[in-house]
């Protein structure tokens, strides 16, 4: 709940110009929460950097919740000549992508075969676990294909 709130903390400084808007037509939301993760997307800009460790720190000293910037990091996709410099004035890390997200791995093309495969490795190391399941060959089968078709809406939710 507390994160439902830095959710709105972004949106606003969004709506009054202080952070630039992601697309110059659409709304694009350019904040991702999930239980306790949290992803931002912001331009690489001087200004907008400053105005989300603002915003962080605003809400640190509101909710009592700091991020934990040794376990952060922030990649860039496009920016100003030197924003992996500014990137470090946020404390925090710098990736390159792809990075790892909920378990999908990011990037800004279609993910590789290679990418995807520790995802493929953690449902392949489950299988014997649902085969020792009481239950037939096609319930097996089901819920194989189930988890199977579930990725792809996995990736999508990670969004």
């Amino acid at each position: 709940l507390a994160v439902d709130t830095l959710g709105r903390l972004f949106r606003r400084a969004h709506d009054t110009g202080i952070l630039q808007p992601l697309h110059p037509r659409r709304p694009i939301s350019a904040i991702s929460l999930y239980a306790d993760d949290v992803m931002l997307f912001y331009h690489a800009t001087t200004s907008d950097i400053a105005a989300v460790k603002e915003i962080l720190n605003l809400f640190g000293r509101a909710s009592g919740l700091k991020v934990n910037y040794a376990k952060s990091s922030a990649t860039v996709l496009h920016g100003e000549q030197g924003a992996p410099e500014m990137i470090t004035g946020l404390g925090c890390s710098t990736a390159a992508l792809p990075v790892t997200y909920l378990g999908i791995p990011l990037t800004t093309r279609r993910p590789s075969a290679g990418q995807l495969q520790p995802l493929v490795d953690k449902v392949a190391r489950r299988l014997p676990t649902w085969k020792a399941w009481l239950m037939n060959r096609a319930g097996r089968l089901a819920l194989v294909k189930s988890v199977l078709s579930a990725i792809p809406v996995h990736q999508l939710l990670a969004f």
